[in-house]
């Protein structure tokens, strides 16, 4: 079908006239059934639905500001409870094959 010259190649021209032929007509054709596949997906929030959906703008406003300072305190919390050990290991590991703990930190992030 994409070999438009029957060489056994696919050539990039030909290739390139495949790939247009494909837009086009996933272009062409109705997406009432993905519209509203995406509908649902953005109304859900980490497999469950969005619990703002329904609030007023200034609600909606504060419950997003409270999601996000949840977030990023338990974000916080994670790194304060994993960065020292981490930083200890990096060390252990740079003093036992005698290289630098920069060098390996630099390689393990």
């Amino acid at each position: 079908r994409m070999d438009s010259d029957g060489n056994g190649s696919i050539e990039r021209a030909e290739f390139l006239n495949a790939m247009l032929q494909y837009v086009m007509h996933k272009l062409a054709e109705p997406t009432r059934e993905s519209d509203e596949q995406e509908a649902e997906d953005s109304a859900q929030v980490d497999g469950k639905l969005d619990e703002s959906a329904n609030l007023t703008p200034q609600q909606h406003q504060a419950f997003v500001k409270r999601r996000a300072f949840t977030l990023m305190s338990m974000g916080l919390g994670l790194i304060l409870l994993v960065s020292d050990a981490m930083v200890d290991v990096l060390v252990s590991i740079g003093n036992r094959c005698q290289v630098p703990p920069f060098y390996i930190a630099f390689v393990v992030a």
